[in-house]
């Protein structure tokens, strides 16, 4: 008799939870605002490639690159290439830093609009011919590691002044007289 209240309590709970923590489902639609501001980026974004103003288009696909979440497989697409065009710049500039921010940017993108939605977005992706994304995120995702390699390498340490003096003077010597090592 005292376990009905629990079991209740404990299936109102869990209910609530599982409504509460809903996910957002494909059928329901992105709100207006957002729409707007999408729309509006991904013109800017158009205008900016189609004159060449690469920084205006890093820009705008840095600020669409935010809300892939709620952009369309094309706008996802255009954006992957927009990173492309901005590595390729970043590179010929020497600005090997900024080329690798933006390719973790581009892996970024391409992991969650691929995991969002696998089908039409691998048809985007195919649909459109400039690049081959895939080989280019297999590409920048190695580069990222190799980076994160060569930096997490610790450096030898540098010999000293007196350090250095030491081993020339030990190399002089008789090897019976020399230090032990």
């Amino acid at each position: 008799m005292n376990r009905i209240p629990i079991y209740a309590a404990a299936i109102a709970a869990v209910t609530l939870a599982a409504v509460a923590c809903g996910g957002k489902h494909k059928a329901e639609a992105v709100p207006q605002e957002v729409a707007t501001t999408i729309s509006t980026h991904d013109n800017h974004l158009a205008d900016a490639m189609n004159s060449g103003n690469m920084a205006h288009a890093s820009q705008m696909a840095d600020s669409m690159a935010l809300m892939v979440d709620d952009l369309t497989p094309a706008q996802s697409v255009n954006v992957l290439a927009t990173f492309v065009g901005v590595i390729k710049d970043d590179l010929a500039d020497h600005r090997t830093r900024n080329a690798m921010e933006t390719m973790r940017k581009y892996v970024d993108v391409y992991d969650i609009a691929l995991s969002i939605n696998p089908k039409d977005m691998r048809k985007a992706l195919n649909r459109d011919r400039r690049y081959n994304f895939d080989s280019l995120a297999t590409a920048y995702r190695s580069r990222l590691a190799d980076y994160a390699f060569m930096a997490s390498e610790p450096a030898a340490p540098a010999k000293t002044d007196s350090a250095a003096k030491a081993a020339d003077d030990e190399a002089s010597l008789p090897v019976n007289i020399r230090p032990a090592q």
